[in-house]
């Protein structure tokens, strides 16, 4: 059975009739998704999101005790048509997700959130909270000045067990297909095509860009066009880390893409903080070694495919920045990450 303790509770009575249904399953369905004849289900808060809600529980079944989230999809005003691919896309995705589950407990040091349900006639999905720190926020304690070996050793660990996280999801099965270098270049094209618009780049430096993508395509190896199951979001965001252990969050809505994919966005994401004064570049760098060797030690980032993706990270980046209106204070530090952005492009001989 599930019982709710609602002098403890938080949670308001309009939230809990939008979860009720689906805890209701969850009540039916408990000896399935908790191997337990009883379950006892305390909601603690909910938080509103962009196209979700989600509703923070402690779970207390016969074994155990445990915190955990339900995320119920916002599909107020879509069609029916829309709502069931959602539900056949959820399917699929929590499967995915059970079996890069079951992927990492083979390897010491990395994991996933752990996947509980998935209730397709609520459009829910289940899974277990996650202790630690953020990558972005021990970045920001552990790659500055005056900082001790010990703590960067660790980090740097860290970072490889990143790349091995990167490289052990790759090893899922999925259909054969080639990563489309023309389809690249088109999106890319869309961006500078709107950086031009809004005076992010002179017309002559997208034509720039475009004579170094077509160089660069070129010299790209037929091996590494083969598409891998990618995070598609990775950021220090979503990566959870205890002591040195890391796990991945956010990975329901993964896809397929380049090998490089994911890497090269984390090292990007990584390289940008070189241009915050309170990190430590060769700390940085270290990190940013320690990532490659993780997830491939004869990687390169020079390799044409590999910089490909990161000038598609850096127009992205300088897309977001040029186009998004930001504060004072937050536009004086946009314009300097602007200018050292096109300075990358122009190093580059893009201009």
């Amino acid at each position: 059975m599930i019982a709710f303790d609602s002098s403890s509770s938080t949670v308001d009575s309009p939230v809990m009739a939008v979860f009720g249904p689906a805890l209701a399953q969850l009540r039916e369905e408990s000896l399935e998704h908790f191997n337990s004849a009883s379950v006892a289900i305390e909601p603690l808060s909910c938080m509103v999101r962009q196209g979700s809600r989600l509703l923070r529980v402690r779970i207390r079944t016969d074994s155990e005790s445990f915190f955990a989230y339900v995320k119920l999809y916002n599909v107020d005003g879509c069609t029916p048509e829309y709502i069931g691919l959602m539900r056949q896309r959820g399917v699929r995705d929590f499967e995915t997700t059970r079996r890069v589950h079951l992927l990492m407990q083979s390897v010491s040091g990395i994991s996933t959130l752990r996947p509980i349900a998935f209730l397709p006639d609520h459009l829910a999905v289940v899974t277990e909270e996650v202790h630690g720190t953020t990558l972005g926020q021990l970045l920001t304690k552990k790659a500055g000045w005056y900082q001790e070996r010990e703590p960067l050793d660790d980090l740097c660990t860290v970072m490889a067990r990143i790349g091995v996280w990167l490289r052990t999801v790759q090893t899922l099965d999925v259909p054969s297909a080639r990563f489309s270098l023309d389809g690249m270049k088109e999106y890319l094209d869309v961006r500078l095509v709107r950086l031009v618009r809004h005076g992010g780049l002179a017309a002559q430096e997208r034509c720039g860009i475009l004579r170094f993508v077509d160089k660069r395509c070129a010299d790209v190896a037929e091996a590494d066009l083969q598409e891998v199951v990618i995070h598609g979001d990775l950021s220090p965001s979503n990566v959870m880390i205890a002591g040195t252990n890391v796990t991945v969050l956010d990975f329901e809505m993964w896809r397929t893409g380049s090998v490089f994919h994911d890497v090269s966005r984390i090292y990007h994401q990584i390289e940008l903080r070189k241009l915050k004064p309170w990190f430590k570049p060769s700390a940085l760098d270290r990190l940013l070694e320690a990532t490659i060797a993780g997830f491939d030690p004869t990687l390169s980032p020079e390799r044409p495919l590999f910089e490909l993706l990161t000038l598609q990270h850096v127009i992205n980046k300088l897309t977001k920045l040029t186009t998004q209106p930001v504060g004072r204070l937050s536009g004086a530090y946009s314009w300097y990450v602007t200018q050292c952005l096109r300075r990358w492009l122009r190093t580059r001989g893009l201009n």
